[in-house]
């Protein structure tokens, strides 16, 4: 995931043979909400060896209200990508933690905003998948800098 002009998803394919009908869900939330923020599914061309295709994605609902906009920006948001294939015998999966706006300038912003690609954790779909409402604890031990509870790890 790529954080350049808001956030981008990088598909690459890393195979000898080309990937066909590819197919990226992006499903994120904020950390102890009963559901979903964004669950969306997007379709990518079918790409050639080492051939890729990026494209935009909005991790958060926005509503169009700006109150609750404005105050919702600030709050953090976990999430997944899994990434398939139908040539592919098995799906890959990144999860990750997006501090918001009220993240900036505190001790651990750093470990987001200065750099380039955002930091996710691959982790195996569907064994170990998180669940709606839980902190994507990568960076290790930013759940607990945020006071969340449950923290999600990778096995």
């Amino acid at each position: 995931m790529d954080r350049i002009d808001g956030f981008q998803i990088q598909v690459m394919n890393e195979g000898s043979i080309p990937a066909r009908q590819i197919t990226v869900t992006l499903k994120t939330w904020q950390i102890g909400a009963p559901g979903p923020d964004v669950s969306r599914e997007f379709e990518v061309r079918d790409l050639a060896p080492s051939d890729d295709f990026t494209f935009h994605i909005e991790p958060f609902y926005l509503s169009g209200e700006e109150k609750y906009d404005q105050e919702r920006v600030t709050k953090p948001t976990c999430g997944y990508i899994v990434v398939r294939s139908i040539n592919s015998s098995q799906p890959r999966a990144w999860a990750f933690f997006i501090p918001g706006q009220a993240g900036i300038g505190q001790p651990w912003d750093q470990r987001f905003f200065a750099q380039h690609y955002w930091p996710a954790i691959e982790f195996e779909y569907p064994k170990n998948v998180p669940e709606v409402a839980q902190c994507i604890d990568y960076p290790t031990g930013i759940c607990d800098e945020v006071g969340a509870h449950e923290p999600w790890k990778p096995q």
